[in-house]
């Protein structure tokens, strides 16, 4: 089950339709019984993150936490991602894309994350699943 909040105020989201996103993801991925929390925020607040749990002291667009926690009612909580929308934002500037699809990618890049991949060693074949499932699922 994909949670959906939206802490920053400065963009209109559609959460009806990143819902629907998150269920056809849901099923494509198999992620029955699992739930992950997808957090939409702002520049700050992605700043203190990376900073605070990543060492890293700049805004980023998506930083994943894995928990992996099994809970007593047998649902396993996969983890959180954070989404800074004024970062994905400006980045659709330099591309041929809204921000719609740019959060769609970027839901899917941190769900990847949090069944595993990592983009560090295998950056193209990460980068490519996480294309064709955005564009099989829009």
């Amino acid at each position: 089950m994909l949670n959906v909040n939206n802490f920053q105020k400065k963009y209109w989201l559609d959460s009806g339709e990143i819902r629907k996103f998150g269920e056809l993801l849901e099923k494509k991925l198999n992620l029955k019984n699992k739930i992950i929390n997808i957090i939409f925020t702002n520049n700050i607040e992605i700043k203190k993150l990376n900073k605070d749990y990543l060492k890293r002291n700049r805004t980023t667009d998506v930083i994943s936490f894995k928990l992996n926690e099994i809970l007593p009612d047998g649902n396993t909580y996969l983890g959180e991602i954070y989404i800074s929308v004024p970062y994905a934002f400006y980045s659709t500037l330099k591309k041929k894309h809204g921000l719609e699809k740019e959060l769609k990618i970027l839901i899917v890049h941190g769900i990847l994350h949090l069944i595993g991949m990592d983009h560090r060693n295998k950056s193209k074949r990460m980068i490519k699943i996480q294309n064709d499932l955005v564009d099989s699922l829009s």
